[in-house]
């Protein structure tokens, strides 16, 4: 099955739009970079059927996916702690 990524974020833009929730791209990046401090499966797991395994490494497969296909797409400045907060978090996932 292909991805859609452009459906997908054209999707979510106009939802938001919609709602009157527009959100920038250092809001979005902010808001995926403060997840890594707490599990990134926890409030996903419950929404996955059964026999669906979804861990922590796939989840980070996600993240890293939503991230660079998705979350890039979004118009304005990335965060301010972006990379900072990434290269901090991939010292600590190596040790």
């Amino acid at each position: 099955m292909k991805n859609d990524t452009g459906g997908v974020y054209s999707g979510m833009e106009h939802y938001l739009r919609l709602e009157g929730q527009p959100i920038t791209r250092a809001i979005a990046e902010q808001r995926m970079l403060e997840k890594l401090n707490y599990s990134l499966s926890e409030d996903i797991i419950p929404l996955v059927p059964v026999g669906i395994d979804y861990d922590e490494n796939r989840a980070l497969v996600a993240f890293d996916t939503i991230w660079t296909v998705l979350i890039s797409r979004i118009k304005g400045e990335p965060w301010k702690l972006a990379e900072q907060t990434l290269a901090e978090f991939h010292r600590v996932k190596s040790n």
